[in-house]
């Protein structure tokens, strides 16, 4: 009988540990899944279980029970939840501000590098980081980062307008410096940068043909044709050195798209089942593409 007990609370006791370490093996795993947890016990009213749920999971569910849903409002509802709140409304308004942060915490930056960057304090930045976008246990795991935080963009275009999608995959798969000239060339707030035109002129062609779905249609490429305009009306005079630095191929062939080819764009011409969307090391990185065959030679600047 002794020996019974001691081995039922030995199984007890694996059994405790397995679920404690469960959520950093779960491949499902969502990237804010401790304000889903904490959603998901505020509106079945169940307790917290020590064995999943650790300190900041129980300050979001004391947040959620506080404000009585996952609203978030205007104004900080107590002191002890000025960090979350802001967090919460970095996340609830998904601008610029929270497009940066994620790409950044993808790209691996550490709490210090991002605060200087986005001009948030380090707490706030780790907060977010583990409430809502939690990835630094997974930065190695290329599918799961795909999956979980970039989406389907890269497989078959990103949504027109979605900028933050491109800034993390850019930042994940290239690191903070081709990062950083991407946010300098589309961002709308003003931001201090050595780029040249040529570069910022680059990144922001690219950040466009990242947006056109692999299997576009000439009506569906309106959009797309008139955010290139919009595009082209900002730039400078194009330069010899634009054509080679952003090397971005058709299904027809090895030609590089420039300047001169871009009429040939717009009437939908090249746009197979098979193009490059250029700009994008992978190679140097170690980290294999998914869905699109990414130059090496493309460069910002």
């Amino acid at each position: 009988m002794q020996l019974t007990v001691v081995r039922w609370n030995r199984g007890r006791d694996a059994v405790d540990t397995f679920i404690s370490r469960y959520d950093r093996i779960d491949p499902l795993r969502p990237a804010a899944f401790r304000w889903a947890r904490a959603q998901r016990l505020f509106l079945l009213g169940d307790r917290l279980d020590p064995r999943w749920d650790d300190q900041l999971t129980a300050l979001v569910l004391d947040y959620q029970q506080t404000l009585g849903g996952t609203d978030c409002p205007l104004v900080c509802p107590a002191p002890r939840f000025r960090l979350i709140h802001r967090a919460h409304r970095i996340y609830a308004e998904n601008g610029e501000t929270r497009w940066e942060l994620e790409a950044r915490l993808l790209a691996g930056q550490s709490d210090q590098e991002i605060s200087r960057r986005v001009g948030l304090p380090r707490g706030l930045v780790a907060v977010y980081h583990d409430s809502f976008c939690t990835c630094r246990d997974r930065l190695r795991a290329s599918d799961c980062i795909l999956v979980t935080f970039i989406g389907r963009g890269p497989m078959v275009g990103f949504a027109p307008g979605d900028i933050g999608g491109v800034w993390k995959w850019v930042g994940y798969f290239t690191g903070p410096y081709m990062l950083d000239v991407l946010i300098a060339a589309t961002s709308k707030q003003t931001r201090r940068h050595a780029y040249t035109e040529d570069a910022l002129e680059s990144a922001r062609r690219f950040v466009l043909m990242a947006q056109i779905p692999v299997t576009a249609r000439f009506a569906s490429l309106a959009t797309i044709v008139g955010m290139i305009d919009e595009t082209e009306q900002r730039a400078a005079p194009p330069e010899p050195s634009i054509g080679p630095s952003l090397a971005v191929t058709s299904g027809a062939g090895d030609r590089p798209i420039t300047p001169d080819r871009l009429p040939q764009l717009r009437l939908g011409r090249g746009l197979g089942k098979s193009r490059t969307c250029g700009a994008m090391p992978w190679a140097s990185t170690g980290k294999s593409g998914v869905g699109r065959t990414v130059t090496s030679t493309a460069r910002f600047g």
